[in-house]
């Protein structure tokens, strides 16, 4: 064997070398979510302080607003007609009779609107957000969850899904059927006297109040 094979050889090996060293590097890295028990890689102290930092950016009042409007979109079309009245009044300066009478098409089309708008300004604010964290911590770019208090009556919260759809609105007992992240989550809502929201996130619940800022970021590793 030449001199060059026997280099070759040897940078090869070397290579082994470091990419199983890496892999033990990463096995010993390796946590437990305290979310929900799946198996997450550490991150360095300095890429964690940059995630918390993309997180504490207020959210716009599009997105916000959305939330809080998801009580309307499964309410009776009692409440939803005085939410249309109000929209007609905002976007045309006129009164609309209190004894004016929608009918069903007119309020189906504008529920229909409204969640439309609703998963746009939700979905599109979390896609930014995505973007500006790059490669940071791929898998953990957009919230598992967003959730927030409910007014709808029997109910406490309500979830979305990261493509802003509602998702389910919950009972005391749907939500102790729920994992560890939700039902903090849940705790921390109902611990406020007015509407908030927490966006749950695999290692993290970002707490923020009605204008869209971060009142606190847990670590769920920690609670």
């Amino acid at each position: 064997m030449n001199e060059g094979n026997i280099d070759m050889e040897e940078k090869r090996t070397l290579e082994q070398q470091r990419e199983r060293t890496r892999e033990r590097q990463q096995e010993r890295e390796r946590t437990t979510d305290g979310a929900s028990g799946q198996v997450l890689m550490k991150v360095s102290p300095d890429v964690d302080a940059k995630y918390e930092k993309i997180l504490r950016q207020p959210r716009s009042r599009k997105f916000t607003k959305a939330l809080q409007e998801a009580d309307l979109l499964t309410a009776d079309d009692e409440a939803l007609i005085e939410r249309m009245k109000e929209v007609i009044e905002e976007e045309t300066g006129e009164i609309v009779e209190e004894d004016y009478v929608f009918d069903a098409s007119e309020i189906d089309a504008f529920r229909q609107s409204m969640i439309e708008t609703c998963e746009k300004s939700i979905s599109a604010e979390l896609e930014k957000e995505a973007q500006r964290m790059g490669e940071m911590i791929e898998a953990e770019k957009k919230p598992v969850r967003l959730i927030s208090t409910c007014a709808i009556s029997g109910c406490v919260v309500h979830s979305f899904l990261p493509n802003g759809a509602i998702e389910t609105h919950y009972t005391p007992a749907m939500v102790s059927q729920q994992d560890f992240a939700f039902q903090k989550a849940t705790e921390i809502l109902l611990a406020q006297n007015e509407w908030t929201s927490v966006e749950v996130f695999t290692r993290k619940l970002v707490h923020r109040n009605n204008r869209g800022d971060v009142i606190k970021i847990y670590n769920l590793s920690e609670e």
